[in-house]
């Protein structure tokens, strides 16, 4: 086989093509490179507007936040004290027919209310809150209001709080009376915000929408405090007639957390 031989010209031509070919190849490699370069710089470039936006978005945010919790707790007080000056406006309107003289207070002037069993409270008879006092010792017996509003009387010392007994209480009794003269003993009924009262006297001083208020006989409450309003008035006719008395109370546990309580020794 005969080997054919490139002449000098020829092997130059070849290297200056290849020469070339690589020429092209870098330029091309180069061109896709600085595309790519150009192609990041305009991402950036970008980006930077982006970031610019989600910055002010986010400033804007905590701004808006700041102000709805500050919103909120203007809510919250301006609530504080509109239902302050509910039970004043309450308070006022059911003694304008009775007159009570001033509770003696303990030295306990300022005591809040820490604890409330919501799934008793609507199903069971066991109506309880709890309140925080470091001037009582477990075993004393004192009873508690929000302003004039009778609330219930102490059980037992839990920890640093005493559980408190309401007047809804299935196990609770006191002694009541209204501005026409008539007294009786309540027995909390176990439902929510009423008190069960039974009239076997024969006495027919009260009526529909009576405010009622703690006689002070029975030694626990003192007297004059706002128990509740004559809801209901049902006979007995197979108890010789005797009269039941519903009696709805005007302490709301519901609106009672956080809210400042009176002790009465």
């Amino acid at each position: 086989m005969v080997q054919r031989v490139l002449s000098i010209r020829n092997k130059l031509t070849i290297l200056f093509l290849a020469f070339l070919q690589l020429i092209l190849l870098g330029f091309l490699a180069n061109y896709f490179q600085l595309n790519a370069f150009a192609k990041r710089a305009l991402e950036r470039t970008f980006d930077i507007p982006q970031n610019i936006f989600d910055q002010i978005f986010e400033e804007y945010r905590q701004f808006e936040s700041e102000k709805v919790m500050l919103l909120e707790n203007d809510i919250e007080d301006l609530e504080e004290a509109i239902y302050l000056k509910d039970l004043k406006i309450e308070s006022l309107e059911n003694q304008k027919s009775f007159i009570s003289p001033s509770p003696r207070l303990s030295i306990a002037s300022k005591v809040y209310v820490s604890g409330f069993r919501h799934s008793d409270y609507e199903c069971c008879g066991k109506h309880r809150i709890f309140i925080k006092s470091q001037n009582f010792k477990e075993n004393e017996t004192f009873s508690v209001s929000q302003g004039s509003f009778a609330i219930g009387k102490s059980r037992i010392q839990v920890f640093d709080e005493f559980e408190i007994a309401l007047l809804s209480d299935s196990e609770e009794f006191l002694s009541i009376k209204n501005a026409k003269g008539f007294f009786c003993i309540a027995k909390g009924s176990g439902l929510p915000k009423k008190i069960i009262c039974e009239n076997e006297s024969k006495s027919d001083f009260f009526e529909i929408g009576d405010t009622f208020f703690t006689s002070g006989f029975d030694g626990v409450y003192p007297e004059g405090l706002i128990v509740g309003s004559l809801e209901e008035i049902t006979t007995l006719k197979e108890v010789n007639f005797k009269q039941k008395l519903v009696i709805q109370l005007f302490f709301d546990p519901y609106k009672s957390m956080n809210k400042e309580v009176l002790i009465h020794e």
